[in-house]
């Protein structure tokens, strides 16, 4: 009983790596070139990039600086400008004309 088993089971075997040669196909030219993928772009001083973040945006807020030279616009301090728009209110649209 044990050889006929032993038989049996060796020849399971042959008959399952017959299939997978027989199902197996050859591989894309470009499966064979292996592309690593990018790490992860991770901070390494998360804490200080945060840091200087809200600084940066501290010194655009809080500061008085040109947009655009060309066209004349320029920026002002957030308190500054709450300041004006509240003395002036905000400023009404141009009324449309009517069409006759």
């Amino acid at each position: 009983m044990v050889v006929a088993v032993f038989l049996v089971v060796l020849w399971m075997f042959d008959d399952f790596a017959a299939d997978v040669a027989r199902h197996n196909k050859p591989l894309s030219p470009l499966a064979e070139t292996q592309q690593i993928p990018a790490g992860p772009l991770l901070q390494v001083t998360p804490h200080a990039d945060l840091k200087a973040f809200r600084a940066s945006e501290h010194a655009v807020l809080h500061s008085y600086g040109w947009i655009d030279p060309k066209a004349g616009i320029v920026r002002i301090p957030i308190g500054r400008a709450m300041k004006l728009l509240a003395e002036r209110g905000l400023p009404m649209p141009a009324p449309k004309a009517k069409p006759s």
